[in-house]
């Protein structure tokens, strides 16, 4: 699982470069927003960095107490089935639901004009500002 976390960073990050090179390109985001499909670079790193939030706040003691009784058992060793599905359950309820949660609220918003809006006032406010 620590594989396939790093896999969701590094995927975040070159997504993100692929964002910052575009909007130095001379486009704006405006322009970015239309030109790939509606933000589809945007959507794209909203879910992996949600994905990479989940699996972070997954593996997380404080996030996930249970976790704690599997220590006992070392990275080696195989703790009992139940005790597993006790603490994976915990984790989904805990920790990737409330992520998941979130992420869509994000994706949703996204979706409406909230957007435009944001990037509207803050062209007022570098107006303003310059």
């Amino acid at each position: 699982d620590a594989h396939i976390l790093l896999q969701l960073k590094r995927t975040v990050e070159v997504v993100s470069a692929l964002n910052t090179k575009e909007n130095t390109d001379g486009q704006s985001e405006e322009t970015n927003t239309k030109h790939n499909g509606g933000g589809g670079r945007g959507r794209i790193k909203t879910l992996l960095d949600g994905a990479l939030t989940a699996g972070k706040a997954a593996r997380n003691e404080d996030a996930v107490p249970e976790i704690k009784k599997l220590k006992e058992f070392g990275s080696d060793g195989t703790p009992p089935v139940a005790l597993a599905n006790i603490v994976a359950e915990a984790a989904i309820e805990q920790a990737v639901k409330p992520t998941v949660t979130t992420c869509v609220a994000k994706l949703a918003a996204m979706e409406t004009d909230t957007a435009e809006q944001i990037s509207q006032l803050r062209r007022r406010v570098n107006n303003i500002v310059a």
